[in-house]
């Protein structure tokens, strides 16, 4: 899961030597829905092993729309 994460690569195109990436995946999304990344997150801020919460948003994770990548001026 930190591989996928880090590397931002497609749960598809993740290293065999992890597991089957579907398994790898299912797993990631049981634990987010138990709240598990939360609370690690949290205990990492108590601990203060972090300054704060993070977080990044990219390209691989929100989508523009088609007409967001139009030059200024065009319709």
């Amino acid at each position: 899961m930190l591989y996928v994460l880090r590397v931002g690569c497609p749960w598809r195109d993740m290293h065999e030597r992890y597991d089957k990436w579907n398994s790898v995946y299912v797993r990631f999304r049981r634990w987010a829905e138990q709240g598990v990344w939360g609370a690690l997150l949290d205990t990492l801020v108590e601990l203060g092993l972090t300054d704060d919460w993070q977080h990044v948003i990219n390209s691989t994770t929100v989508r523009g729309h088609s007409q967001a990548a139009a030059q200024q001026g065009d319709s």
